[in-house]
């Protein structure tokens, strides 16, 4: 039995690493040594395994695993059983326990996470920032022959994404609009900060908790100063793309944090617009595939394809507020790690057998191109999204640059503890 929570455990740290962009839960699994069983377990998922489905003895023997009473199969007898019940058994226990920690640590962190990303946006992306800089060394570090064409399949795939981030494919946006705010205190002002000032959307009455469950906030769009009893213009955003964003006149009626300023809000908020749901099904499908690749985390690619926070705001609305109107974009976005992972892990099955330099020189050339994407200071219109240069060296900067190191720090622990493991490819 033992093994068997030791196994959810590695589970639990796959899942943990993977809601955390920059941290694969491929090199945890690599880590923790149970890399190339993943990867051939979901390689042996297909029809075959279905059929097994409609048998007692396939139930029985998967009890029986999980129960502790018959040994599990390491990789290499794994590799040795024929195609049948026996297999599909040891195949689906395995799963069963590694998924379970998978789940239970996914949603662990998506609890955690949306406030950081609220509060400290800025921090928090600098330490992603860092965190996948250090990992795109990892599948560099994997390539066995160094060669030319591995240097020019790097740049070439860099460049490409590059450009690619400039791209918007995401329709989304967030609501903005105009309020009026007046500081109240008994300094004579009040410094409004875009990267810490977040006005909450309140319920329109004590019954209708809409807004408050749906975790609504909206920031001023520039930095800007108070006068003490001067009633003040303030263009602000959305936290976030969404539909739910676009609020009715008198709904911004309070400030987090601040009780010395007032707020009028005399007309709505609006342009606010979900994610088409093609988009995110297509989102789904190719951030599954880092579950399986060391060095490139799943929440990476969502942040790359502008998701993250939209998923984890959608997956926290549906589990811990009950809002059923998460539950579309969550089942399109299951179906798209489904279909991804079962046709992926074929596919990479196939890529690494026969082209492992090649395609580690590419993933490090697709995270070196992204960083365009997760750069941490930022400015936006509620449409388009734009990496900015700090004009001046704050507080905020260096804070930002010690995350940044932070998760420089993270990934050479990692990669420490991992380097032993690396020819499990």
């Amino acid at each position: 039995m033992r093994s068997r929570l030791v196994l959810t455990l590695k589970g639990f740290l796959m899942g943990a690493a993977d809601v955390i962009p920059g941290v694969s839960g491929g090199t945890m699994a690599l880590i923790t040594g149970i890399y190339r069983k993943l990867v051939f377990s979901i390689h042996c998922v297909g029809l075959g395994l279905l059929k097994s489905l409609l048998s007692g003895a396939y139930w029985k023997g998967i009890w029986s695993i999980l129960a502790g009473r018959v040994a599990m199969d390491d990789i290499d007898q794994l590799r040795a059983r024929p195609a049948g019940i026996d297999r599909d058994v040891q195949i689906t226990a395995f799963l069963i326990l590694v998924g379970v920690g998978i789940v239970v640590a996914g949603l662990t962190m998506v609890k955690i996470l949306p406030g950081l990303l609220l509060d400290y946006p800025t921090y928090t992306k600098g330490f992603f920032f860092g965190l996948v800089l250090a990992s795109a060394l990892i599948p560099w570090s994997m390539i066995r022959t160094k060669h030319p064409r591995q240097l020019i399949a790097f740049a070439a795939v860099a460049i490409l994404t590059f450009l690619l981030m400039g791209i918007r494919l995401d329709t989304s946006s967030m609501a903005k609009g105009q309020i009026y705010v007046q500081w109240n205190g008994p300094e004579e002002s009040f410094q409004l900060s875009a990267e810490k000032t977040r006005f909450a959307a309140a319920p329109p009455t004590e019954t209708d908790k809409r807004y408050e469950k749906l975790g609504v906030f909206f920031r001023p769009a520039t930095d800007m100063k108070i006068e003490r009893g001067q009633r003040t213009a303030i263009p602000v955003l959305a936290v976030r793309a969404g539909v739910d964003s676009n609020m009715e006149a008198s709904t911004l009626v309070n400030v987090r944090g601040e009780s010395h300023l007032t707020v009028e809000q005399p007309t709505p908020l609006v342009g606010g617009k979900d994610t088409p749901l093609w988009y995110i099904f297509v989102v789904g499908v190719i951030a599954i595939s880092a579950m399986i690749l060391p060095g490139i985390s799943g929440s990476f690619l969502l942040l790359m394809l502008g998701q993250y926070e939209y998923i984890l705001f959608r997956v926290h609305s549906l589990v811990y507020e009950k809002n059923t109107d998460s539950l579309p974009v969550i089942l399109i976005f299951m179906a798209g790690l489904g279909i991804g992972i079962l046709a992926f892990s074929r596919f990479l099955n196939w890529l690494l057998d026969r082209a492992h330099d090649m395609t580690m020189a590419g993933l490090t050339g697709l995270m070196i191109g992204s960083l365009r994407k997760i750069w941490p200071f930022r400015t936006t219109d509620g449409v388009v999204d734009t990496a900015v240069l700090p004009s001046e060296f704050t507080n905020q900067v260096a804070i930002t640059g010690t995350w940044f190191l932070l998760g420089l720090a993270v990934i050479g622990a990692l990669s420490f503890f991992s380097r032993k493991a690396k020819n499990n490819l």
